[in-house]
């Protein structure tokens, strides 16, 4: 095989595993026993995934750095702009997500992952650090 070829073959398998992680623990499930198929349709896209696509990394790291919910809820609304986007960074958050739960439930759940917690417990160390006054 030549070098275009495999950057192509790699570029492709990267697409593939990113939409794999779309998929529900249930999807994958019956995949892997069986009672489920992949099948691959190539389509024409008017606009490159590329350009449109979250680089979910610097996203965790905003919202790591965020001290409110509502300020990582708009940082939140203001990037993720498909439903796509918003699942794929609850997968590699490893949230669970399934495929009946609307845009917003996804969302909250990814504040609650990444800001939740934290204000959560500063609140309990706070109150741990009166008790032992």
């Amino acid at each position: 095989m030549d070098f275009d070829v495999l950057k192509a073959f790699s570029k492709i398998l990267e697409i593939l595993s990113m939409e794999i992680l779309t998929l529900s623990e249930d999807e994958l499930q019956n995949i892997a026993e069986g009672k489920a198929r992949i099948k691959i349709k190539i389509l024409e896209d008017k606009e490159s995934k590329e350009e449109n696509s979250v680089n979910y990394e610097e996203l965790i790291e905003e919202l790591n750095s965020i001290r409110n919910r509502e300020t990582g809820m708009h940082i939140v609304n203001s990037k993720l702009k498909t439903k796509d986007d918003v699942v794929g960074l609850a997968k590699f958050i490893d949230i669970p997500v399934k495929k009946s739960e609307n845009i917003k439930f996804i969302k909250e759940k990814i504040i609650e992952a990444t800001i939740g917690y934290r204000l959560r417990s500063a609140s309990i160390q706070d109150i741990e650090e009166l008790n032992n006054r």
